[in-house]
């Protein structure tokens, strides 16, 4: 399987052209965080600071994180609907974050409340208690599910299914972009309350074991599209390709319902190793 998987992306390297770079942003340094970020990248949950900075150590605030989970649920285009709503004195219709905010408090879904003041406070930084919060909720939880101490209750749910994995932090800690990244790839990664299926696959069609040969290709007829071991043919994206962060890696592929790739999400399990392919033929490949 590992010599066919080779040849594969020999064959997809020789008919596509070179890969895209590692990241798209120059100051992100750690392998996890670059694929981590292109997860989100390519659903539109995150952009970077300017077109080659990320600012992975940046600090978000309660209006981005809710505009990311808004983005995460797919329901971006709701916004809009919520724009000219005034239900915090600080989130005037004007603002450029109401609409997200007043679908996170007063849409389906209702995953964010204001202050006992009356406020929302838009522009504090959000915490790991809050945005954890919010997380918890799109994957169904109420405050009857977790224990009614804040946020110890959430947090302690949220590490028994797996949410915070990989997090070491209080709940009045704030959350860096980083962080902030990788609880949204845990997020795709955990199942839905009372489901079998994650939440990946409760916003598109799920597609596991899937190998990403080209994040950065394009249809035949200059669609920009990804490459992988789901199709013989390169597949239309949704919003956006990946780079090369995301080549190689055995995973998810989530589909929308026009058969769009939404983003691709690697896992953990197996064994990755990089080579360097020095020359190919009929059934074989060389590494140098």
């Amino acid at each position: 399987r590992c010599a066919a998987l080779a040849l594969a992306l020999a064959l997809a390297l020789s008919l596509t052209g070179a890969l895209a770079a590692d990241t798209v942003f120059t100051d992100i340094t750690d392998p996890e965080t670059a694929r981590n970020v292109e997860v989100l990248r390519m659903m539109g949950v995150i952009d970077g600071v300017t077109a080659t900075t990320f600012e992975p150590n940046g600090t978000l605030t309660r209006a981005q994180f809710c505009k990311m989970a808004v983005e995460a649920l797919g329901k971006s285009d709701q916004a809009v609907i919520y724009q000219n709503y005034t239900i915090f004195p600080d989130v005037k219709a004007g603002f450029w974050a109401a609409g997200y905010i007043n679908l996170a408090v007063r849409g389906e879904d209702k995953f964010i409340a204001g202050f006992p003041d009356g406020t929302f406070q838009p522009n504090s930084t959000i915490t790991y208690g809050q945005a954890v919060t919010v997380l918890m909720r799109l994957l169904g939880y109420k405050d009857e599910d977790v224990s009614v101490v804040w946020p110890d209750g959430y947090l302690s749910s949220a590490a028994s299914i797996g949410l915070t994995e990989g997090m070491n932090l209080s709940g009045s800690d704030t959350v860096t972009r980083a962080q902030a990244a990788k609880l949204f790839v845990n997020l795709l990664n955990t199942n839905k309350k009372d489901s079998g299926s994650t939440f990946a696959a409760s916003i598109g069609n799920a597609q596991e074991d899937v190998v990403m040969l080209n994040p950065d290709t394009t249809t035949s007829d200059g669609v920009p599209a990804v490459l992988t071991s789901y199709s013989e043919n390169p597949i239309p994206v949704a919003n956006r390709t990946g780079s090369a962060a995301l080549s190689g890696r055995k995973g998810t592929l989530v589909l929308n319902t026009a058969g769009k790739v939404l983003t691709f999400v690697p896992t953990d399990s197996g064994t990755t190793e990089d080579i360097t392919i020095s020359s190919t033929a009929t059934g074989t490949i060389t590494a140098s």
